[in-house]
């Protein structure tokens, strides 16, 4: 048997992130889809999830109002995307790095406030618009990927640092070219070590 050891560098801005994130579903963002998302601001309420319950709303205000493409007959109530900027019509528009974890509350064509443009996926808060691109900009091209349940055996849950529990057996290797959360860019920095076994 071998053994080795894998150094991980991790910054994790968590007021961004709605909960620690398990490694498969930051690699899997990888894979996300890609659309536009506009903005919105205040007021909120009534929302055609929720109606006008406070409750609705994440104490981080990271939420946003689905387009006709995700809305998928009401089901996309109180889903949860994980979301970052791409590109925009205009440079330095975006904000690298940056991802933020957002839930939906609205339906984008019949929200009380109006988006900033019409058509979008999605329809973001002004808060979580304004993590991750400027907020000046009326839209922007954003990748996407809805969270799921977490069933993967690969689990290493991100919180300030990185601690795999589990690898699957003999040679796993992940390749990403780009991964779109930039580890680099957040939060606090823990150097950890993580020992993994090749059976």
């Amino acid at each position: 048997m071998d053994y080795g050891v894998i150094y991980a560098r991790a910054r994790i801005n968590s007021s961004h992130l709605g909960g620690p994130l398990t490694l498969s579903e930051i690699i899997s963002t990888c894979h996300g889809d890609v659309g536009t998302a506009a903005q919105y601001n205040p007021p909120y309420v009534p929302t055609e999830c929720y109606g006008n319950d406070p409750s609705q709303f994440p104490s981080s205000n990271l939420f946003g109002a689905a387009g006709e493409g995700i809305w998928d007959n009401g089901a996309a109530c109180g889903r949860q995307y994980l979301v970052r900027c791409i590109s925009a019509s205009e440079a330095n528009t975006c904000f690298p790095g940056q991802m933020i974890q957002i839930r939906i509350l609205d339906y984008a064509p019949v929200s009380v406030s109006r988006p900033t443009v019409d058509g979008a996926t999605l329809v973001l808060s002004n808060t979580a618009f304004g993590a991750i691109a400027n907020s000046s900009a009326e839209s922007v091209n954003v990748e996407f990927r809805q969270m799921k349940a977490k069933t993967s055996p690969l689990t290493s849950v991100v919180q300030g640092l990185i601690d795999i529990w589990t690898i699957l057996r003999a040679g796993l290797v992940l390749n990403c070219s780009s991964l779109p959360l930039n580890l680099s860019n957040l939060g606090k920095i823990p150097v950890v070590n993580i020992v993994f076994k090749f059976i």
